[in-house]
């Protein structure tokens, strides 16, 4: 094989996890080799090494009354969208945004979506965490109507909302 031509290599239909491919450094230095493996773990879009294109896959969140939820831990580490449905009575629930701070979430934006199980007394408060701000308060951001949506922004310090929608 080192001596044949990309023409002369056989079609590869398949490719294995463990599959090697070349890494050439533009600079000259070393050619290096990665498995396949271990390069869907580098490209953007994928989450905690799947296979994920660019599309934005979804975290379901179930939203009750009287709960809190901190978006933070490796259930929501590495997730973009996220799909709140109400179930149970009517009431609040509090949603924590993770500290702004951190090296995970520094230039990460985060969107949050209520499907057409929420209405004006379902209520699901967006804060920032402790000693942070969103939107520079340490307000709430008020999700109570179907199909309404915020995406969130963090410079390393705060969070920013850089969109809304009313359903």
């Amino acid at each position: 094989m080192p001596n044949k031509r990309i023409t002369q290599l056989n079609q590869l239909d398949v490719i294995a996890n463990e599959d090697l491919f070349a890494v050439v450094d533009l600079d000259g230095q070393e050619t290096k080799k990665v498995t396949f493996d271990g390069l869907k773990q580098n490209l953007p879009g994928t989450a905690t090494g799947s296979a994920q294109n660019t599309y934005i896959v979804p975290v379901n969140i179930t939203v009750q009354d009287s709960q809190e939820l901190w978006l933070t831990g490796s259930t929501y580490e590495n997730t973009s969208m996220i799909h709140l449905s109400w179930t149970g009575p009517t009431g609040n629930m509090d949603i924590y945004l993770p500290d702004a701070t951190s090296e995970t979430n520094t230039y990460r934006s985060i969107r949050l979506i209520s499907d057409s199980t929420f209405s004006t007394s379902t209520i699901a408060d967006l804060f920032p965490s402790a000693s942070q701000t969103l939107d520079n308060s340490s307000g709430a951001y008020r999700i109570n109507k179907a199909y309404e949506g915020i995406m969130v922004w963090s410079d390393g310090t705060e969070w920013f909302r850089i969109q809304s929608k009313a359903g």
